[in-house]
Parts: C-alpha cells; structure tokens; sequence
C-alpha cells in the first residue's frame, strides 16, 4: 500500500494512523510505503508511524524540498527545526 498525497501529504489525514494500525494488524504481510515532506504533526505522532513500520519491508521517504537554507521557499509555513524532528523520530 503506498500512501502518497497527489493533493496534500497523507500526514495531514487524521485516519493515517488509524489506517496504518488496521492493515499491520489485519494484513500483516502487507508492505506499506509512505511519502511526504515531514512538516506536519509533530514527533510523538511520527514515533507513532515509525513503531507501526518498523521492520524493513515498510518505508516512510521524507522528501524534504531545499536545506535548511532553502526549504522555506518550497514549503511555505514549514518549520525546518520540526521536519529534522520528524525524520528522527
């Protein structure tokens, strides 16, 4: 299952973890892919997602716009600081 937003980061949806915690427990052998550019929510919810994909054959890909230097210029309101945040969690 590859969650990716044509329309906006799946990160944004209040059922993705929800969704993300029903396919591990009822479809377990299912890979899930997920990308986005890590500015939204904050650690604790991506501590969340990364204890639900923790084993190799799920991938959350942070793709993050420009540097620290640059992102705001490719993501408007996104905070640097929280989208390193975010990667580590």
């Amino acid at each position: 299952v590859r969650l990716c937003g044509n329309f906006g980061d799946p990160a944004t949806s209040n059922a993705t973890l929800p969704f993300v915690r029903f396919l591990r427990e009822n479809f377990p052998q299912t890979s899930i892919r997920m990308n986005t550019n890590g500015g939204i929510r904050d650690s604790g919810w991506w501590y969340q997602l990364g204890r639900l994909l923790s084993t190799p054959e799920h991938l959350v890909s942070f793709s993050v716009d420009g540097l620290k230097e640059t992102n705001h210029l490719y993501r408007r309101g996104v905070i640097w600081e929280r989208v390193e945040a975010n990667m580590r969690a």
